[in-house]
């Protein structure tokens, strides 16, 4: 086998890691390019650090939001907002468009946005 077959090959399955490494972090919630980086440079290790960081995740569950159709019937008469904003021009005009509404009482406005899981660690404190 000739050397460039050789390099080829490795630089093939690098690529194929890289391609796993950030298809794995974006379907459970990290930083798909950030995992992709890692892949390429470190091949089968950086995936296996990346299923070492999910099997740590599942370890230690975030919490989530919890309710359900009965904690919504209790507030049924309150009139509420939830935006998704994500720092775009349309999500911008979304907050002002609720904001400029004439003669709207709104009890709650929340805002919502979706961070990569390496950022909620820091955010923690």
């Amino acid at each position: 086998m000739s050397f460039l077959l050789l390099v080829i090959l490795w630089l093939a399955f690098q690529l194929v890691m890289s391609a796993l490494s950030g298809l794995l972090a974006h379907r459970w919630g990290r930083d798909p390019f950030g995992w992709m980086l890692v892949g390429v440079v470190l091949g089968p290790f950086g995936l296996a650090a990346l299923l070492g960081a999910h099997i740590e995740d599942r370890r230690h569950p975030r919490p989530t939001l919890r309710g359900g159709k009965a904690a919504l019937s209790d507030a049924s008469d309150r009139r509420r907002v939830m935006i998704a904003v994500d720092g775009s021009a349309a999500s911008t005009r979304a907050v002002e468009h609720v904001i400029d509404q004439p003669g709207a009482s709104l009890d709650d406005i929340s805002l919502v946005t979706v961070l990569p899981v390496e950022f909620a660690d820091a955010l923690r404190g």
